[in-house]
């Protein structure tokens, strides 16, 4: 075998290699770009979340005092507590 066929021979070798390498590198990328996707599915899913437990802690901000003052105005119109175990 001469030389050129030698060095011929690496080169192929060197290039399959390499060509392995960057199947592999592309399927893991592939496979990456799944996952964030899934997860920037579960931030959204996670944001619409807090957006509405937002919305019901404003809402318990303006509701508890309105309760409490009916409650209040019903204790002091009874001349006693509310019993809520009946």
């Amino acid at each position: 075998m001469s030389d050129f066929d030698s060095r011929l021979t690496l080169v192929e070798t060197a290039l399959k290699e390499n060509t392995d390498l960057t199947r592999d590198t592309a399927d893991k990328t592939a496979k990456l770009a799944t996952d964030i996707t899934a997860m920037l599915e579960v931030f959204d899913t996670l944001q619409a979340g807090f957006k509405v437990l937002a919305a019901l802690g404003n809402l318990a901000k303006w509701l508890a005092p309105i309760v409490t003052l009916g409650a209040a105005i019903w204790a002091i119109a009874h001349g006693k507590m509310p019993r809520w175990e009946e």
